[in-house]
């Protein structure tokens, strides 16, 4: 086994830059949840990329889906959130594999850490954190 020796400061995979964040012309949609699940930071050229991709199709397909659950309770209550039954209703999503994560149809808050869908009764335990942003507001 040979020792390479330490790593060389001056490789592309050690040149840290500020995460890549989206612009505000996406604060009223999937901006925010981007924010909670990649806060800005100091990442590689590869991090920056995946977080430009794939993340960024994360965190719409959540978004799409809330909206979509939004659109459907807003068929039955109204668009006008103070007709609303509850001021912050919360769903559960599960549209991205693996992972459903608490979210609430009125404002941004979405639970980062989610619960895992291999779990037994992962969906109680997500609607539970759901219930939880409801009760508080």
């Amino acid at each position: 086994m040979t020792d390479a020796g330490p790593i060389d400061p001056n490789t592309p995979s050690t040149h840290l830059r500020d995460s890549w964040q989206p612009g505000a012309g996406y604060a009223d949609s999937w901006g925010p949840y981007y924010a909670a699940f990649f806060p800005p930071r100091r990442v590689t050229s590869w991090v920056y990329w995946k977080r430009m991709t794939t993340g960024v199709n994360v965190v719409r397909r959540l978004w799409d889906q809330r909206e979509a659950l939004r659109e459907l309770y807003e068929s039955y209550y109204g668009p006008d959130p103070a007709h609303w039954p509850e001021q912050h209703p919360g769903v559960v999503l599960d549209a991205v594999q693996w992972v459903a994560h608490a979210a609430c149809l009125r404002c941004a808050w979405i639970d980062r850490p989610g619960v895992s869908m291999r779990a037994d009764g992962w969906r109680d335990e997500a609607q539970a954190q759901a219930s939880r942003h409801q009760a508080s507001r």
